[in-house]
């Protein structure tokens, strides 16, 4: 295949922050791969965060961004002769699920190769014995292998301009050491129990280290409680300067914890050594945040299925292996 000069990704959609974030590293590839390529991303099933809070951040990354097309979302589909995206062409598809009905369906649209990761209706795939990654930023990445013909890395795409760097440093001055603790959580299922993080803000302060805690929308009910709890702690507003906010906080941490959660994804964009606690064990090696540094800490491991089973000295034990690091490197 010539270099692609058009090229069309195909998702379900990403309507959370973390799916959007965990992404980011693949279209980094598929951009630094192929530069010169106009890349459409299309939703085919929701939205996209790419469409919305991260819009900013993908101009001249991605060349155009489709929401809700309507393709993959019904059975009926196969059943027809329906081509979606009528009268467009792409050099290369990239098909990032695993779907074989969809597959079916995309390779209706007019293209050179169509590349997926339901192999069966792939035009390349991997050598056998294949076992695909554990991770699926890696997983997506190697279709970006495949398309190119030679082996591709991930590629990280700032989320962070000078104007919210000079913002969290005014937050965050330089001198202190920081330690970042994000209690929430999509679900409140999912979320350690917040006397614990409480806990662990306070052994901080008794390493003269600084707690910083990061509060979204739906845990601003925790605020107060967390101030009289731990005053020596750091409460940056990150709602003014959105999500982006937490990225360039993140740049000036020596270490964070987090549930399994949107903002775990941010912290690690923002290159945090990254604890993080989960609950469900494939899940998290599954959408484990894109970063070399992190300790995945799983309920389970304790005898649990809550996060409560989690305890605090295993999360404080791991903060000081990552603020250790900091100090060797």
């Amino acid at each position: 295949m010539a270099t692609p000069k058009t090229i069309l990704i195909y998702t379900r959609g990403e309507q959370r922050i973390g799916d959007g974030v965990l992404k980011l590293p693949f279209i980094g590839a598929v951009r630094r791969t192929f530069p010169e390529a106009r890349i459409t991303w299309l939703a085919g099933r929701k939205d996209s965060i790419y469409a919305g809070v991260l819009k900013g951040i993908m101009d001249g990354v991605l060349d155009e961004v489709l929401v809700r097309a309507g393709i993959g979302a019904r059975a009926v589909e196969i059943l027809t002769h329906w081509r979606p995206l009528k009268g467009r062409r792409f050099d290369l598809i990239i098909d990032t699920q695993r779907n074989p009905l969809r597959a079916i369906v995309l390779r209706r649209i007019r293209h050179d190769v169509f590349i997926s990761r339901s192999f069966l209706f792939s035009d390349r795939r991997p050598p056998r014995p294949w076992r695909p990654p554990t991770a699926l930023v890696d997983e997506l990445v190697e279709l970006v292998s495949l398309a190119a013909g030679r082996p591709v890395a991930p590629a990280p795409i700032s989320l962070v301009s000078r104007e919210l760097r000079d913002a969290a440093e005014a937050l965050l001055p330089q001198g202190p050491t920081y330690v970042g603790l994000a209690p929430g959580a999509r679900r409140r299922s999912r979320c350690w129990p917040l006397d614990n993080f409480v806990a662990v803000a306070r052994a901080q302060a008794e390493q003269d280290r600084i707690a910083v805690f990061l509060l979204g929308p739906q845990e601003q009910d925790w605020l107060q409680t967390l101030r009289r709890a731990v005053p020596q702690a750091r409460f940056p507003d990150t709602t003014m300067k959105g999500i982006r906010m937490v990225v360039a906080l993140a740049e000036r941490m020596a270490a964070a914890v987090a549930n399994d959660s949107g903002a775990g994804h941010l912290l690690a964009a923002g290159g945090a050594r990254l604890v993080s606690l989960v609950h469900r064990p494939h899940k998290a090696r599954k959408f484990r945040p894109a970063t070399p540094h992190l300790i995945q800490i799983q309920a389970q491991e304790f005898g649990g299925d809550d996060m409560a089973s989690i305890p605090v000295e295993a999360v404080l034990s791991a903060l000081d292996e990552h603020i250790e690091g900091v100090s060797a490197d």
